[in-house]
């Protein structure tokens, strides 16, 4: 038995939405700062169920590596700071929080020759840009699944948080970042 075609469908959209052209009411939008802060990512919301805590207390961590990695080209010529270089002057921040993590399996019997259990992480983000007095340049929520199929019954080193780091970093190119008209958009701190 395969996983059902909904849910892998759902979870191949989210995962290539991202990659999407700008939508109608977004526009390429200058980054007003020399250098940009990436805050520590954290953790935020109720704890995960025991099955799905190992997984979702390594969330931010490599959320944040690979954050680090991908949007030190992605806003260029604006500078990255990582979050232990401490606060740049003239700069801006970036905020991630992991709101939500919910971790899901499903076992299927499909013989030896192939993995039996599939996991999906779906992870729910609070994205948040500063400008450096502050201001809030871009709001947004995103939530994406990351899907692993093993044959081990934990996927604490197969999920590796790529897709949602690929898709906040989607947020900027070359120095800019995308502005929609609701931005900032009215959402209360986390």
């Amino acid at each position: 038995m395969r996983p059902t075609l909904p849910l892998a469908a759902a979870a191949t959209f989210l995962i290539l939405a991202a990659c999407g052209p700008l939508r109608e009411e977004e526009a390429w939008t200058p980054l007003p700062m020399e250098r940009l802060r990436l805050k520590p990512v954290t953790l935020q919301g109720p704890p995960p169920a025991d099955h799905a805590r190992d997984t979702c207390d390594r969330a931010p961590e490599q959320l944040q590596d690979h954050l680090a990695g991908l949007l030190r080209k992605r806003l260029a010529p604006v500078d990255l700071v990582p979050p232990e270089a401490g606060e740049p002057a003239g700069g801006g921040t970036l905020e991630v929080s992991i709101l939500g993590c919910h971790l899901e399996s499903h076992q299927w019997d499909v013989g030896s020759a192939e993995p039996d259990i599939s996991f999906y992480l779906t992870l729910s983000l609070h994205v948040r840009l500063l400008d450096p007095e502050g201001e809030v340049l871009l709001e947004r929520m995103v939530e994406t699944v990351e899907q692993a199929h093993t044959d081990t019954p934990t996927p604490l080193y197969e999920l590796n948080n790529y897709p949602p780091a690929r898709r906040v970093a989607d947020l900027f190119s070359e120095g800019r970042y995308r502005k929609s008209r609701g931005d900032p958009a009215a959402l209360p701190s986390p």
